[in-house]
Protein backbone atom coordinates (compact mmCIF):
# COMPACT_ATOMS: atom_id res chain seq x y z
CA UNK A 1 0.00 0.00 0.00
CA UNK A 2 1.91 3.57 -1.24
CA UNK A 3 1.24 6.92 0.38
CA UNK A 4 -1.28 8.04 -1.84
CA UNK A 5 -3.55 5.25 -0.11
CA UNK A 6 -2.47 5.19 3.85
CA UNK A 7 -2.84 8.94 3.45
CA UNK A 8 -4.72 10.90 0.87
CA UNK A 9 -8.05 11.99 1.82
CA UNK A 10 -9.07 12.48 -2.19
CA UNK A 11 -12.42 14.76 -1.36
CA UNK A 12 -10.27 16.68 0.77
CA UNK A 13 -6.69 17.20 -1.35
CA UNK A 14 -7.04 16.38 -4.78
CA UNK A 15 -10.64 17.31 -6.68
CA UNK A 16 -11.35 19.74 -9.05
CA UNK A 17 -12.53 22.57 -7.05
CA UNK A 18 -10.08 22.78 -4.65
CA UNK A 19 -7.27 23.14 -7.35
CA UNK A 20 -8.99 24.58 -9.98
CA UNK A 21 -9.27 22.82 -13.62
CA UNK A 22 -6.92 24.86 -15.39
CA UNK A 23 -4.21 24.02 -12.60
CA UNK A 24 -5.68 20.28 -13.24
CA UNK A 25 -4.93 20.46 -16.98
CA UNK A 26 -1.41 22.55 -16.21
CA UNK A 27 -0.58 19.85 -13.62
CA UNK A 28 -1.45 16.83 -16.36
CA UNK A 29 0.75 19.18 -18.72
CA UNK A 30 3.72 19.00 -16.43
CA UNK A 31 3.21 15.24 -15.61
CA UNK A 32 2.98 14.16 -19.33
CA UNK A 33 6.52 15.76 -20.34
CA UNK A 34 7.73 14.06 -17.31
CA UNK A 35 6.19 10.62 -18.26
CA UNK A 36 7.70 11.22 -21.70
CA UNK A 37 11.17 12.07 -20.58
CA UNK A 38 10.79 8.78 -18.05
CA UNK A 39 11.51 5.66 -19.98
CA UNK A 40 12.85 2.10 -18.42
CA UNK A 41 16.19 2.24 -16.39
CA UNK A 42 19.39 1.81 -18.36
CA UNK A 43 21.54 -0.65 -17.31
CA UNK A 44 25.48 -1.29 -17.57
CA UNK A 45 26.07 -4.78 -17.39
CA UNK A 46 25.02 -6.28 -14.59
CA UNK A 47 24.06 -3.10 -12.57
CA UNK A 48 21.13 -0.98 -12.67
CA UNK A 49 21.00 2.60 -13.55
CA UNK A 50 19.35 4.32 -10.83
CA UNK A 51 17.63 7.02 -11.69
CA UNK A 52 16.35 10.41 -9.37
CA UNK A 53 13.78 13.21 -10.44
CA UNK A 54 14.33 16.41 -8.82
CA UNK A 55 11.71 18.97 -9.06
CA UNK A 56 12.31 22.68 -8.19
CA UNK A 57 11.53 25.93 -9.40
CA UNK A 58 13.04 27.78 -12.45
CA UNK A 59 15.85 30.27 -12.01
CA UNK A 60 18.53 30.94 -14.33
CA UNK A 61 21.13 31.66 -11.36
CA UNK A 62 19.29 28.81 -9.49
CA UNK A 63 20.11 26.39 -11.75
CA UNK A 64 23.54 27.07 -11.38
CA UNK A 65 23.91 26.13 -7.89
CA UNK A 66 21.66 22.86 -8.67
CA UNK A 67 23.64 22.08 -11.49
CA UNK A 68 26.86 22.45 -9.23
CA UNK A 69 25.36 20.37 -6.73
CA UNK A 70 24.48 17.71 -9.48
CA UNK A 71 27.56 17.39 -10.92
CA UNK A 72 29.97 16.84 -7.24
CA UNK A 73 26.94 13.95 -6.85
CA UNK A 74 27.61 12.05 -9.86
CA UNK A 75 31.14 12.13 -9.64
CA UNK A 76 30.78 10.08 -6.43
CA UNK A 77 27.55 8.54 -7.50
CA UNK A 78 27.77 7.42 -11.46
CA UNK A 79 25.63 4.69 -11.26
CA UNK A 80 23.02 7.25 -10.30
CA UNK A 81 21.04 9.62 -13.11
CA UNK A 82 19.66 12.65 -11.80
CA UNK A 83 16.76 14.70 -13.87
CA UNK A 84 15.94 18.13 -13.11
CA UNK A 85 12.50 18.86 -13.46
CA UNK A 86 12.00 22.69 -13.27
CA UNK A 87 8.32 23.63 -12.99
CA UNK A 88 7.21 27.36 -13.30
CA UNK A 89 3.91 28.69 -12.11
CA UNK A 90 1.21 26.81 -10.01
CA UNK A 91 4.14 25.13 -8.57
CA UNK A 92 2.71 23.15 -5.35
CA UNK A 93 -0.64 22.03 -7.40
CA UNK A 94 1.94 20.64 -10.08
CA UNK A 95 3.63 18.75 -7.27
CA UNK A 96 0.36 18.17 -5.74
CA UNK A 97 -0.82 16.08 -9.17
CA UNK A 98 2.02 14.35 -9.46
CA UNK A 99 1.90 12.70 -5.92
CA UNK A 100 -1.87 11.72 -6.68
CA UNK A 101 -0.47 10.04 -9.63
CA UNK A 102 1.91 7.81 -8.09
CA UNK A 103 4.81 9.90 -9.90
CA UNK A 104 6.29 12.15 -7.09
CA UNK A 105 9.86 12.79 -7.41
CA UNK A 106 12.17 11.46 -5.52
CA UNK A 107 13.61 14.87 -4.38
CA UNK A 108 11.60 18.45 -4.73
CA UNK A 109 11.78 22.12 -3.38
CA UNK A 110 9.80 23.31 -0.81
CA UNK A 111 8.85 27.09 0.68
CA UNK A 112 6.07 27.92 2.92
CA UNK A 113 3.90 25.61 1.75
CA UNK A 114 6.12 22.71 3.21
CA UNK A 115 3.78 22.17 6.63
CA UNK A 116 0.59 21.84 3.92
CA UNK A 117 2.66 18.32 2.67
CA UNK A 118 4.74 17.51 5.10
CA UNK A 119 1.28 17.23 7.97
CA UNK A 120 0.21 14.45 5.12
CA UNK A 121 3.27 12.58 5.34
CA UNK A 122 4.18 13.21 1.86
CA UNK A 123 8.26 13.60 2.98
CA UNK A 124 10.53 11.17 4.21
CA UNK A 125 11.75 11.38 7.88
CA UNK A 126 15.14 11.99 7.65
CA UNK A 127 15.57 12.36 11.75
CA UNK A 128 18.17 9.11 12.18
CA UNK A 129 20.52 10.57 8.89
CA UNK A 130 20.54 14.19 10.40
CA UNK A 131 22.00 12.83 13.61
CA UNK A 132 24.57 10.91 11.85
CA UNK A 133 25.99 13.24 9.17
CA UNK A 134 24.50 16.68 10.16
CA UNK A 135 25.60 18.97 12.64
CA UNK A 136 22.30 21.25 13.36
CA UNK A 137 23.97 23.72 15.59
CA UNK A 138 25.63 25.49 12.94
CA UNK A 139 22.15 26.35 11.35
CA UNK A 140 19.74 29.18 12.74
CA UNK A 141 17.52 27.02 14.61
CA UNK A 142 14.37 28.94 14.19
CA UNK A 143 14.48 27.81 10.72
CA UNK A 144 15.60 24.21 11.40
CA UNK A 145 12.24 24.09 13.49
CA UNK A 146 10.13 24.66 10.70
CA UNK A 147 11.21 21.57 9.11
CA UNK A 148 10.52 19.41 12.39
CA UNK A 149 7.16 17.56 12.54
CA UNK A 150 6.51 15.95 15.71
CA UNK A 151 9.65 15.84 17.22
CA UNK A 152 11.19 14.41 13.63
CA UNK A 153 13.62 16.37 11.08
CA UNK A 154 11.55 16.22 7.66
CA UNK A 155 13.96 18.67 5.83
CA UNK A 156 17.05 20.95 6.09
CA UNK A 157 16.73 24.76 4.83
CA UNK A 158 19.73 26.19 2.49
CA UNK A 159 18.31 29.49 2.34
CA UNK A 160 16.31 32.07 4.94
CA UNK A 161 14.11 34.79 2.74
CA UNK A 162 13.92 37.85 4.56
CA UNK A 163 12.12 41.30 4.26
CA UNK A 164 14.44 44.67 4.76
CA UNK A 165 14.40 48.12 4.08
CA UNK A 166 16.28 49.67 1.25
CA UNK A 167 16.95 53.95 1.58
CA UNK A 168 18.37 56.36 -0.73
CA UNK A 169 21.24 57.91 1.15
CA UNK A 170 21.47 60.79 -0.91
CA UNK A 171 17.73 61.94 -0.07
CA UNK A 172 18.35 61.76 3.40
CA UNK A 173 21.63 63.94 2.84
CA UNK A 174 19.29 66.31 1.17
CA UNK A 175 16.91 66.36 4.20
CA UNK A 176 19.52 66.88 6.38
CA UNK A 177 18.56 63.67 8.94
CA UNK A 178 20.85 60.64 9.84
CA UNK A 179 21.23 57.40 8.32
CA UNK A 180 18.35 54.67 9.71
CA UNK A 181 20.08 53.05 13.17
CA UNK A 182 20.58 49.76 13.69
CA UNK A 183 18.45 49.94 16.62
CA UNK A 184 15.79 52.72 15.39
CA UNK A 185 12.62 52.41 16.72
CA UNK A 186 9.12 53.79 15.20
CA UNK A 187 9.14 56.90 16.73
CA UNK A 188 12.57 57.91 14.89
CA UNK A 189 11.33 56.06 11.61
CA UNK A 190 8.12 58.71 11.79
CA UNK A 191 10.59 61.67 12.66
CA UNK A 192 12.81 60.51 9.39
CA UNK A 193 9.62 59.92 7.20
CA UNK A 194 7.70 63.41 7.82
CA UNK A 195 10.98 64.55 6.39
CA UNK A 196 11.76 63.09 3.64
CA UNK A 197 7.36 63.24 2.31
CA UNK A 198 8.17 66.37 -0.37
CA UNK A 199 6.02 68.08 -2.68
CA UNK A 200 8.65 69.55 -4.36
CA UNK A 201 6.87 71.02 -7.19
CA UNK A 202 4.39 72.93 -5.00
CA UNK A 203 1.34 71.80 -6.49
CA UNK A 204 -0.09 70.19 -3.19
CA UNK A 205 0.53 67.13 -3.82
CA UNK A 206 3.39 64.51 -2.13
CA UNK A 207 5.76 63.29 -5.42
CA UNK A 208 8.44 62.14 -3.16
CA UNK A 209 7.01 59.44 -0.68
CA UNK A 210 9.34 58.71 2.35
CA UNK A 211 8.37 55.25 1.99
CA UNK A 212 6.59 52.20 0.14
CA UNK A 213 6.16 48.76 0.51
CA UNK A 214 4.00 47.90 4.27
CA UNK A 215 5.18 46.83 7.34
CA UNK A 216 5.12 43.23 9.38
CA UNK A 217 2.02 43.50 11.35
CA UNK A 218 3.29 40.82 13.68
CA UNK A 219 5.27 43.94 14.68
CA UNK A 220 2.41 45.25 16.48
CA UNK A 221 0.11 42.13 17.14
CA UNK A 222 0.51 38.44 17.11
CA UNK A 223 0.41 36.17 14.03
CA UNK A 224 -2.55 35.50 12.95
CA UNK A 225 -2.82 31.63 13.93
CA UNK A 226 -1.59 30.69 17.31
CA UNK A 227 -0.09 27.28 16.65
CA UNK A 228 -0.66 26.48 20.38
CA UNK A 229 -4.08 24.79 20.01
CA UNK A 230 -4.29 26.26 16.33
CA UNK A 231 -6.15 29.16 17.21
CA UNK A 232 -7.05 32.64 15.56
CA UNK A 233 -5.42 35.85 16.57
CA UNK A 234 -6.22 37.85 14.36
CA UNK A 235 -8.51 40.33 16.41
CA UNK A 236 -6.44 41.92 18.88
CA UNK A 237 -5.48 45.46 19.85
CA UNK A 238 -1.70 45.16 18.60
CA UNK A 239 -2.77 43.93 14.88
CA UNK A 240 -5.70 46.80 15.25
CA UNK A 241 -3.03 49.23 16.02
CA UNK A 242 -1.19 48.02 13.19
CA UNK A 243 -4.08 48.98 10.34
CA UNK A 244 -5.03 52.07 12.04
CA UNK A 245 -1.44 53.25 11.77
CA UNK A 246 -0.89 52.38 8.10
CA UNK A 247 -4.07 54.16 7.35
CA UNK A 248 -3.01 56.93 8.92
CA UNK A 249 0.78 57.10 6.99
CA UNK A 250 -1.15 56.69 3.80
CA UNK A 251 -4.13 59.07 4.12
CA UNK A 252 -3.34 61.63 6.72
CA UNK A 253 0.45 61.82 6.34
CA UNK A 254 0.77 60.90 3.12
CA UNK A 255 4.18 59.30 4.38
CA UNK A 256 2.81 56.20 2.36
CA UNK A 257 1.33 55.90 -1.29
CA UNK A 258 -2.26 55.41 -2.16
CA UNK A 259 -2.94 52.93 -4.51
CA UNK A 260 -4.15 55.67 -6.80
CA UNK A 261 -1.14 57.95 -6.52
CA UNK A 262 1.21 55.07 -7.62
CA UNK A 263 -1.25 54.83 -10.62
CA UNK A 264 -0.25 58.94 -11.29
CA UNK A 265 3.32 57.58 -11.19
CA UNK A 266 2.78 55.37 -14.10
CA UNK A 267 3.96 52.31 -12.31
CA UNK A 268 4.09 49.98 -9.60
CA UNK A 269 7.54 48.83 -9.65
CA UNK A 270 8.68 49.84 -6.35
CA UNK A 271 12.86 49.64 -7.29
CA UNK A 272 12.15 51.88 -10.46
CA UNK A 273 10.04 54.25 -8.83
CA UNK A 274 12.96 54.40 -5.73
CA UNK A 275 15.37 54.61 -8.50
CA UNK A 276 13.76 57.70 -9.59
CA UNK A 277 13.77 59.11 -6.36
CA UNK A 278 9.92 58.72 -5.64
CA UNK A 279 10.44 57.11 -2.82
CA UNK A 280 13.33 57.50 -0.13
CA UNK A 281 12.68 54.00 1.83
CA UNK A 282 11.02 50.36 -0.29
CA UNK A 283 10.52 47.13 1.62
CA UNK A 284 12.59 45.13 -0.49
CA UNK A 285 13.50 41.17 -0.37
CA UNK A 286 16.31 38.85 -0.64
CA UNK A 287 14.95 37.69 -4.04
CA UNK A 288 15.51 41.27 -5.36
CA UNK A 289 19.01 41.43 -4.23
CA UNK A 290 20.80 40.54 -7.62
CA UNK A 291 18.45 43.63 -9.41
CA UNK A 292 19.30 45.73 -6.65
CA UNK A 293 22.56 45.26 -7.61
CA UNK A 294 22.28 46.01 -11.18
CA UNK A 295 19.72 48.79 -11.14
CA UNK A 296 21.02 50.69 -8.75
CA UNK A 297 24.82 50.28 -9.77
CA UNK A 298 25.12 54.41 -9.73
CA UNK A 299 22.84 54.75 -6.64
CA UNK A 300 24.43 55.22 -3.37
CA UNK A 301 21.92 53.06 -1.49
CA UNK A 302 22.01 50.81 1.86
CA UNK A 303 19.93 48.43 3.77
CA UNK A 304 18.42 49.18 7.31
CA UNK A 305 16.51 46.76 9.79
CA UNK A 306 12.60 46.87 9.99
CA UNK A 307 12.13 50.02 12.63
CA UNK A 308 11.18 48.19 16.50
CA UNK A 309 6.91 48.93 17.41
CA UNK A 310 5.87 46.75 19.71
CA UNK A 311 8.98 44.43 18.86
CA UNK A 312 10.94 44.35 15.81
CA UNK A 313 9.85 41.83 13.02
CA UNK A 314 10.73 40.65 9.52
CA UNK A 315 8.77 38.72 7.17
CA UNK A 316 10.39 35.51 6.85
CA UNK A 317 10.41 32.30 4.85
CA UNK A 318 12.71 29.52 3.55
CA UNK A 319 13.40 26.96 0.78
CA UNK A 320 14.60 23.24 1.33
CA UNK A 321 14.97 20.05 -1.05
CA UNK A 322 12.21 17.67 0.71
CA UNK A 323 12.84 13.94 -0.19
CA UNK A 324 10.01 12.14 -1.14
CA UNK A 325 7.99 9.17 1.33
CA UNK A 326 7.46 7.37 -1.48
CA UNK A 327 11.31 7.18 -3.32
CA UNK A 328 12.70 4.19 -3.91
CA UNK A 329 16.22 4.90 -3.61
CA UNK A 330 16.27 6.97 0.19
CA UNK A 331 20.22 6.52 0.68
CA UNK A 332 20.84 8.34 -2.91
CA UNK A 333 18.28 10.66 -2.62
CA UNK A 334 19.64 11.52 1.08
CA UNK A 335 23.54 11.25 -0.48
CA UNK A 336 22.05 14.10 -3.15
CA UNK A 337 20.40 16.13 -0.98
CA UNK A 338 22.94 16.25 2.09
CA UNK A 339 24.72 18.69 -1.19
CA UNK A 340 21.57 20.54 -1.63
CA UNK A 341 22.44 22.25 1.89
CA UNK A 342 25.99 22.17 1.81
CA UNK A 343 28.06 25.20 1.49
CA UNK A 344 28.78 25.18 -2.04
CA UNK A 345 25.37 25.17 -2.76
CA UNK A 346 24.19 28.07 -0.58
CA UNK A 347 26.63 30.33 -0.84
CA UNK A 348 25.69 30.11 -5.05
CA UNK A 349 22.66 30.19 -4.46
CA UNK A 350 22.84 33.45 -2.24
CA UNK A 351 23.76 35.08 -5.34
CA UNK A 352 20.06 34.75 -6.30
CA UNK A 353 19.34 36.02 -3.19
CA UNK A 354 18.75 34.29 0.39
CA UNK A 355 20.32 34.32 3.57
CA UNK A 356 22.17 30.80 3.88
CA UNK A 357 20.67 29.49 6.48
CA UNK A 358 24.34 27.80 8.04
CA UNK A 359 24.73 30.71 9.74
CA UNK A 360 28.51 29.96 9.84
CA UNK A 361 28.13 30.07 6.10
CA UNK A 362 25.99 33.57 6.37
CA UNK A 363 28.93 34.89 8.09
CA UNK A 364 31.20 34.00 5.18
CA UNK A 365 28.93 35.58 2.67
CA UNK A 366 28.80 38.92 4.99
CA UNK A 367 32.99 38.88 4.97
CA UNK A 368 33.73 37.83 1.66
CA UNK A 369 31.15 41.00 0.12
CA UNK A 370 32.26 43.83 -1.46
CA UNK A 371 30.14 46.98 -2.26
CA UNK A 372 26.59 47.63 -1.74
CA UNK A 373 25.20 47.33 0.49
CA UNK A 374 27.63 48.85 2.67
CA UNK A 375 25.45 47.26 5.76
CA UNK A 376 24.53 43.31 4.15
CA UNK A 377 25.21 42.04 7.64
CA UNK A 378 22.03 43.50 8.35
CA UNK A 379 20.45 40.94 6.34
CA UNK A 380 22.07 38.30 8.60
CA UNK A 381 20.98 40.28 11.62
CA UNK A 382 17.62 40.25 10.44
CA UNK A 383 17.12 36.54 11.35
CA UNK A 384 17.22 37.56 14.57
CA UNK A 385 13.24 39.21 14.19
CA UNK A 386 12.09 36.35 12.07
CA UNK A 387 7.56 35.90 11.46
CA UNK A 388 7.46 33.58 9.46
CA UNK A 389 3.77 32.18 7.72
CA UNK A 390 2.60 29.74 10.58
CA UNK A 391 3.68 26.28 8.74
CA UNK A 392 0.44 24.82 9.26
CA UNK A 393 -1.95 22.96 7.14
CA UNK A 394 -4.25 24.81 4.48
CA UNK A 395 -1.92 27.83 5.03
CA UNK A 396 -3.18 29.36 1.68
CA UNK A 397 -6.93 29.14 2.80
CA UNK A 398 -6.19 30.98 5.82
CA UNK A 399 -4.09 33.57 3.96
CA UNK A 400 -6.44 34.39 2.14
CA UNK A 401 -9.19 35.01 4.88
CA UNK A 402 -6.66 37.29 6.26
CA UNK A 403 -5.33 38.92 3.23
CA UNK A 404 -9.25 39.56 1.91
CA UNK A 405 -10.26 41.44 5.24
CA UNK A 406 -6.73 43.50 5.11
CA UNK A 407 -7.79 44.59 1.69
CA UNK A 408 -11.79 45.89 2.80
CA UNK A 409 -9.80 47.57 5.47
CA UNK A 410 -7.00 49.41 3.12
CA UNK A 411 -9.73 49.92 0.39
CA UNK A 412 -11.52 51.60 3.97
CA UNK A 413 -14.84 49.53 2.97
CA UNK A 414 -14.50 48.86 6.90
CA UNK A 415 -12.87 49.93 9.95
CA UNK A 416 -10.12 48.09 11.21
CA UNK A 417 -12.49 46.82 14.45
CA UNK A 418 -14.73 45.57 12.39
CA UNK A 419 -12.91 43.69 10.01
CA UNK A 420 -10.81 41.67 12.42
CA UNK A 421 -13.23 41.16 14.28
CA UNK A 422 -15.19 39.51 11.07
CA UNK A 423 -11.29 38.31 10.28
CA UNK A 424 -11.24 36.61 13.59
CA UNK A 425 -14.78 34.32 13.07
CA UNK A 426 -14.22 33.44 9.77
CA UNK A 427 -10.79 32.25 10.33
CA UNK A 428 -11.77 30.49 13.36
CA UNK A 429 -14.47 28.68 11.53
CA UNK A 430 -11.72 27.47 9.14
CA UNK A 431 -9.55 26.56 11.67
CA UNK A 432 -12.17 24.16 13.26
CA UNK A 433 -13.40 22.53 9.86
CA UNK A 434 -10.28 22.13 9.16
CA UNK A 435 -9.40 19.73 12.06
CA UNK A 436 -12.92 18.10 11.77
CA UNK A 437 -11.27 17.33 8.21
CA UNK A 438 -7.77 15.97 10.33
CA UNK A 439 -5.70 18.65 10.25
CA UNK A 440 -3.55 19.33 12.73
CA UNK A 441 -2.52 15.70 13.59
CA UNK A 442 0.87 15.89 13.46
CA UNK A 443 1.61 19.63 15.15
Amino acid sequence: MGWIAKHWNGAEWFSLPAIGLAGFLIGLAVLGTYLASTGPQRTTGKEKKIKLVLATIPSPVFRVAIDGAVKTFKREHPQVEVQILEIGGNYYQKILIMMASRMAPDLMWMGQSFGEFADRGAFLDITDRVARDVDLKKFHPQAIEWYRRNGRQIGIPYTIDLSIIVYNKALFDEAGISYPSEDWDFNEFLTKARALTRDRNGDGRTDQFAYSGGFVAEGWGPPFIDLNGPKATVDTPGRTEYHQIMLRLRDVEHITPSEIEQQQAGSHDQIGLFLCGRYAMIAAYTWDWQRLLSQLADMDWDIALYPRARRRAHWASSGAYMISAETKHPDEAWELNKLLFGEEFMLTAAINGGIPADLEVARKMVAKHRGKPASLYLWVKATDYMYPCPRVPHLQEFQSIVGRWSEEIGAKLISPEEGLRRAQYELTRAIEKARERGAFKAN
